[in-house]
C-alpha cells in the first residue's frame, strides 16, 4: 500500500506541474432532516435566542428522525465545482453505507451525460476505487466453472493449441495463461471510442483507503 501511495503521489506531482485540468469526483450522502448546528432548525422556545436572525421568517420545529437519505454525486477542479455535474437522488434505503445505493448504471449514466460534456479536453479524471467506478469490461472468457467442452471451444476459437486429452484443470491453466488483460469499461471507452479518444481524457485512481488524497472530500464536508 505504501508503494502504491508513493507511485500515485509521484504521478500527481508531475500532473500538478502540467497544464491539464484535474477533475476530482466522488459521492456522499445527506439525510433530509440533517442540520449542521443547533440553530439550523428552530424550535418555538428558541425565538428569543439572540443568535437567531429574525429576518428569515417564522421558526419551525426540526422534524423527528433522520428523514429520507439523498445521494450526492459531483465533481470539482481547482476552480470549483464542475458546472452541470451535480446529481442528487433519493436512496432506496435510509441506513447503512451510501455505497449500497450506488451502482454501475447510476454512475455510468452520470459519468457519460453530466461529467464528460462539462470538462475540457485533456483532463485527468481522478476517482477512488469504489466497485461501481471500476467495472471490468467483459473479456469473453467463459466462467472457469463451465463445462469442459465450453472451455475447449474458447481455446479453439482463439487458436490456442491444446491436447484433447487435457484434464479440465489443465484447460483452465491454459486459459489463464492466454486470458486477455482485464480492462476497465470506462477506461476502454475513453481510449477506443473515436469521439472520446480525440479528447485525450484519462482516468487516475487514488490508492485504496486514502480518502485524504481526494480534495473533494473536504468540499463535501464544507
Amino acid at each position: 500500500m505504501v508503494k502504491t501511495r508513493r507511485e500515485y503521489l509521484i504521478r500527481k506531482r508531475v500532473l500538478n506541474k502540467s497544464h491539464k485540468v484535474l477533475v476530482y469526483l466522488d459521492e456522499t450522502f445527506i439525510n433530509k432532516n440533517y442540520s449542521g448546528s443547533d440553530i439550523s432548525w428552530y424550535c418555538e422556545d428558541w425565538k428569543d435566542d439572540p443568535r437567531l436572525d429574525k429576518s428569515f421568517g417564522p421558526y419551525v420545529n426540526k422534524p423527528s428522525g433522520k428523514g429520507e437519505r439523498f445521494i450526492i454525486l459531483n465533481a470539482v477542479t481547482k476552480n470549483g465545482w464542475v458546472d452541470g455535474a451535480k446529481l442528487v437522488f433519493q436512496a432506496k434505503k435510509s441506513s447503512g453505507d451510501y455505497h449500497g445505493s450506488m451502482n454501475e448504471d447510476n454512475f455510468t449514466k452520470w459519468f457519460m451525460n453530466q461529467l464528460l460534456p462539462n470538462i475540457p479536453d485533456n483532463a485527468i479524471i481522478i476517482r477512488d476505487n469504489a466497485p461501481y467506478h471500476n467495472v471490468f469490461k467483459e473479456d469473453g472468457v467463459p466462467s472457469l466453472t463451465s463445462k469442459k467442452i465450453i472451455l475447449q471451444k474458447w481455446l479453439k476459437d482463439n487458436n490456442i493449441t491444446f491436447n484433447q486429452e487435457f484434464l479440465r484443470t489443465q484447460l483452465i491453466d491454459l486459459i489463464n495463461q492466454y486470458r486477455p488483460i482485464k480492462r476497465f469499461k470506462l477506461d476502454s471507452l475513453l481510449q477506443n471510442e473515436p469521439k472520446y479518444k480525440a479528447r485525450n481524457l484519462k482516468i487516475l485512481r487514488t490508492p485504496q483507503y486514502h480518502p485524504e488524497l481526494q480534495p473533494i472530500e473536504k468540499c463535501f464536508r464544507g
